[in-house]
């Protein structure tokens, strides 16, 4: 991470994974919407924290099409 709104979480780095929702939208490079997630498998436990039922993710890509976030 290197900017955040959350300072305590600049500098962390985490593993990818394209079992979760940012995981696989940076591996694929694709936008992601999920209609219901409460029935999709990257949200086994969170669904229920959550206050909509569908979510949009998109790569952010590089001018040479490498990714530098996932928003």
């Amino acid at each position: 991470v290197v900017a955040a709104t959350r300072q305590g979480i600049v500098g962390m780095t985490q593993t990818l994974s394209p079992d979760t929702v940012s995981g696989y939208v940076c591996t694929t490079k694709e936008p992601l919407l999920i209609a219901d997630i409460g029935t999709d498998c990257r949200f086994p436990c969170r669904a229920s924290t959550y206050r909509t039922t569908s979510l949009a993710s998109v790569p952010l890509l590089s001018g040479r099409g490498n990714v530098i976030g996932v928003i």
